[in-house]
């Protein structure tokens, strides 16, 4: 966890997109032509691949050897799951007690395991833990050992950056010294993490220091579509409790952004809900939180209350023929999948669940 892709990982990543079967037979190949880079990079991704072996056994996590399904391959796809704010205590701890922040990781990693298509990649987008201490780091990264697929994590405002290196290890390429930010170059949409934490405090900050070297990664590939992450959301989402202690440095981070097009999304988490919102030319965001929610009372938009609304999580596919598509999926139990069209034909009105809408 952390760090780059093992080598299963990325063999599936690249049976994902070219259609390769799983005892080496492939299917039909897709009409469009893969990117050029990634015909390109191929010694530079073994390199990487090397140095993610030696970096993932520092940490002591190793990715399960899952047999690799055929119902899995999305050629020409790209799914990004994006998870936040999971706020994991000691066993006992106030955040454990009141609100099975534990369990809820628990469902939000299951139902990334069952999703019919498994993302290529994990994202999470801070407040990772409550108070910053290895021992609820070390649980946080327990409870993601049953993902098989590669995971990044970036700081929030209740994390601490040292003790999230010291059990994560150094995560990416080009990673920045003194913050977590780093970049993920391995599939058709490039990652770039960026680190808002200020120690201490609620509020974050992209400093100068942290955005030269941002505007220093986009100018390496202004013509790759990039998505960059971080806790803290860049621009006001109308909750006075978080707008006060929001983002400085944003309006300097929304002018690196707007120079560059290639921006598809700017991905945040910190409010524990999903907001959305134009942003320097493209489309920022936030997660919710994988277990309480912010109660959205806005007629009172400074109250600060929390609810045990049902979790999300965010998939991010990209495709060739679509772009970047966000999708909002609930975590949780909701009955039986009742198909209501087969083989392009809608099914006898009989076979339909009453209230079904085609």
């Amino acid at each position: 966890m952390g760090g780059n892709a093992p080598p299963l990982a990325h063999r599936q990543n690249r049976e994902r997109l070219t259609g390769k079967l799983p005892n080496g037979d492939r299917e039909e190949p897709c009409k469009c032509s893969l990117p050029l880079w990634r015909l390109t990079n191929r010694i530079q991704r073994t390199a990487l691949r090397a140095a993610a072996d030696t970096a993932r056994s520092t940490v002591g996590l190793e990715t399960p050897q899952a047999p690799f399904s055929q119902t899995c391959i999305r050629r020409g796809a790209m799914i990004i799951a994006q998870i936040s704010d999971s706020h994991i205590t000691q066993v006992g701890g106030n955040a454990d007690r009141q609100y099975a922040t534990a369990t809820h990781l628990q469902r939000a990693v299951a139902h990334l395991t069952r999703l019919p298509a498994p993302p290529d990649v994990v994202l999470v987008t801070g407040d990772c833990v409550d108070s910053g201490s290895v021992p609820e780091y070390e649980r946080f990264r327990d409870l993601l050992r049953p993902l098989t697929m590669p995971v990044y994590v970036i700081p929030g405002n209740h994390d601490d950056r040292v003790h999230l290196r010291a059990v994560f290890g150094t995560q990416g390429a080009q990673p920045m010294a003194g913050f977590v930010q780093y970049v993920l170059d391995e599939w058709p949409i490039r990652l770039i993490a960026l680190d808002t934490n200020v120690p201490g405090h609620h509020a974050g900050s992209l400093c100068a220091e942290r955005l030269r070297w941002l505007e220093e990664r986009l100018s390496e590939a202004p013509a790759r579509p990039t998505v960059i992450f971080l806790h803290h959301p860049p621009f006001p989402t109308g909750l006075q409790g978080f707008d006060q202690r929001g983002l400085e440095g944003a309006e300097a981070f929304g002018a690196i952004v707007a120079r560059y097009p290639n921006v598809e999304r700017v991905v945040a988490g910190h409010i524990h809900c999903a907001t959305q919102r134009r942003f320097a030319g493209t489309l920022a965001l936030t997660c919710p939180s994988t277990a309480y929610q912010m109660f959205l009372d806005l007629q009172r938009v400074e109250r600060l209350a929390v609810v045990m609304e049902p979790p999300a999580c965010l998939l991010h596919v990209w495709r060739e023929t679509t772009g970047l598509v966000t999708y909002t999926s609930l975590i949780g139990e909701y009955g039986p999948v009742t198909e209501i069209r087969e083989e392009g034909k809608s099914l006898p009105q009989t076979e339909r669940p009453e209230d079904a809408v085609v």
